[in-house]
């Protein structure tokens, strides 16, 4: 799997910056009794081999997630919900009475599921 090298990050280990490397690594997760894997990017101190925290890393492993989450229960991405509001030229309501959905379940979806 890739490799690549971010220099001087700091590392809780070593306590100073120091110099890591970034791994590729099948992740297996359960969210709410659903049980997935995805390929994430884990960060590692070159000095003590520990893995280090890297917020920027952590966002996208999260992100990650939450597309394969939403792909396993075949959950709509909020651009796709745009999509169709554009495609079809209709507004929130009409689409969410189409779909079958309240109003404030799309909003609340938009709101709290990723792009």
């Amino acid at each position: 799997m890739g490799e690549n090298m971010i220099v001087n990050h700091y590392c809780n280990y070593c306590d100073e910056a120091v110099d890591i490397s970034i791994k590729e690594k099948s992740i297996k997760m359960n969210i709410k009794g659903i049980e997935f894997s995805f390929i994430g990017k884990i960060p590692y101190c070159n000095e003590c081999n520990n893995e280090v925290c890297v917020s920027e890393i952590n966002d996208e492993n999260v992100k990650e997630a939450n597309e394969q989450y939403r792909e396993k229960l075949d959950i709509m991405k909020v651009d796709e919900i745009n999509g169709l509001l554009d495609k079809h030229n209709i507004g929130e309501k009409p689409l969410a009475k189409l779909l079958g959905l309240r109003l404030s379940m799309k909003k609340a979806q938009q709101r709290f599921l990723c792009k």
